[in-house]
């Protein structure tokens, strides 16, 4: 219960952070459509896709091996962490030279696009930057600190957005091609700066960590931790990279355009996938807090405090991801205005909005999938996942286009879903109410959705940002009374959320 306590008050702290970080980012999404195009952000998102991969490379499971290593050592911080950066250089190195390396190939043969080698060669500069923050990632949440980190994330996304928006202004005048390379500058740039932000605060606190040196099977630890993780990811990630690339080619096969299966992309990729993530901040840190937590109890064979958490945590997953997803299918055009100034992001948001509870609850199930020592079911899970929309991209797109990619987001995240709670519910004891978790919330927000459009459109304009905002939130208040009134939130867990502040 207390550990439970703990856990909500830091997810809230923390997810008011990452909501700011998000704010940012979509505002600098809607400063790059304006500036280069939809088109533009097409391919800029596929740079990104690529460069996710050789990311995903560097990463290769160092913040959870951080985080579990420290865990089950934690008089032993200082030795972890010494050989864990040792790791983290070699790893994100190796990544670096490796997109330097093959960044004219990946421009040429797969983006399709000799001015995208620039950008890849400047983004594989921030790569061992990337690996050791993962690192310190994985220290700060170990150790229960990760407002020092999130306090790191808001810096670094201040300096990317600074310096991509100098370098924009300073290359637009040659063309959108060249004003990513701007961009690119501005993630390496903040990369660079978060790494020395991480750095700065571990110093100071590896003068408190005592030198004790135990003797453990570190390459074997780590090696069991980190590969599934990194293996899954990487296969993963070069999956989701091909299945990316795949579409821009797919929707040309189809009888597209480049420019309109650039620019389609781009509304999806760059317009309506940040909106409907967005509100995703708050499971993200969750996730991730999740992990100790868990890892802590399932090493301690707490089976009772595994199963409050995860009942707890699920229940408030579902009903948060429901909310979220009549909200933005009820507002979906006003939102497209509002932070687009048109309207074109509007119907992919309508589409897209039934998965959000999917996708929601399936990151809050990884995240105790991974406190469970359960990554390996993950690994294969996301692989089947990403292999799966590989072939619908490749199989239903050329043929139907853009309703083929819906169904291809779609097929990729329930199968991932039905696999990964099939897996907890096997490995950890919990309750979730159909009537009460998801049929009461559904109905609920439906009815807030309907009532505060029917109420405010006459007094409210709907088409400027403070207007959708207003909407927005008379609807998710009606949401909340509602649920509380049909006893879909009941008043036991309203005092249990308001003890977490007194």
């Amino acid at each position: 219960m207390k550990k439970l306590k703990k856990l909500v008050a830091t997810t809230l702290l923390l997810t008011l952070t990452s909501f700011l970080i998000k704010s940012v980012a979509v505002s600098f999404n809607v400063y790059l459509t304006d500036k280069i195009g939809a088109a533009g952000v097409g391919l800029f998102s596929l740079i990104t896709s690529v460069y996710m991969l050789f990311k995903t490379l560097a990463i290769s499971g160092m913040s959870l091996a951080a985080t579990r290593l420290n865990i089950e050592y934690p008089g032993d911080t200082r030795s972890i962490m010494n050989r864990l950066l040792i790791c983290g250089i070699t790893l994100g190195g190796f990544a670096g030279i490796l997109l330097f390396s093959l960044s004219g190939l990946c421009a040429d043969k797969w983006i399709c696009d000799s001015s995208a080698t620039m950008p890849l060669k400047i983004l594989s500069l921030s790569l061992p930057f990337i690996s050791l923050s993962a690192v310190f990632s994985g220290y700060f949440t170990a150790i229960r600190k990760m407002a020092r980190y999130s306090l790191v994330q808001v810096i670094e996304q201040i300096s990317r957005i600074s310096i991509a928006v100098g370098c924009l202004n300073l290359l637009i005048g040659y063309g959108e091609k060249v004003a990513v390379c701007g961009i690119t500058a501005g993630i390496t740039a903040s990369e660079a700066v978060s790494f020395l932000c991480c750095l700065s605060i571990y110093l100071f606190d590896k003068r408190k960590l005592n030198k004790k040196h135990t003797s453990i099977q570190f390459i074997r630890k780590f090696l069991r931790i980190a590969v599934p993780d990194s293996l899954g990811s990487v296969l993963r990630s070069g999956l989701n990279t091909i299945q990316h690339l795949l579409v821009p080619i797919s929707l040309r096969k189809s009888g597209f355009s480049q420019v309109q299966s650039m620019s389609d992309y781009g509304i999806i990729h760059g317009m309506a996938l940040p909106i409907v993530l967005y509100p995703s901040s708050l499971l993200g840190v969750l996730s991730g807090l999740l992990i100790p937590e868990i890892a802590e109890c399932y090493r301690k064979k707490d089976n009772k405090e595994i199963s409050y958490i995860t009942s707890r945590v699920l229940t408030a997953t579902f009903i948060f991801s429901i909310a979220t997803a009549g909200i933005i299918a009820g507002f979906s055009k006003e939102l497209s205005l509002a932070v687009f100034n048109t309207e074109d992001a509007a119907g992919f948001l309508k589409l897209i909005a039934p998965l959000i509870p999917v996708m929601y609850v399936d990151m809050t199930t990884d995240g105790i999938l991974k406190g469970l020592d359960a990554q390996l079911t993950i690994m294969k899970i996301n692989i089947l996942d990403s292999f799966l929309c590989v072939m619908l991209v490749l199989l239903l797109v050329p043929k139907t286009a853009m309703p083929g990619y819906i169904f291809t987001i779609y097929a990729g995240e329930v199968v991932n879903f039905i696999l990964s709670f099939s897996k907890l519910k096997k490995t950890a004891s919990f309750k979730i109410g159909v009537g009460k978790n998801i049929i009461l919330p559904l109905i609920s927000v439906t009815a807030a959705v309907f009532t505060a459009k029917a109420v405010l459109s006459g007094i409210i304009s709907a088409e400027s940002s403070l207007g959708t905002a207003a909407m927005i939130t008379v609807a998710a208040i009606l949401d909340l009374v509602i649920m509380t009134i049909t006893g879909c939130i009941s008043r036991e867990e309203l005092h249990w959320f308001k003890s977490i502040f007194y």
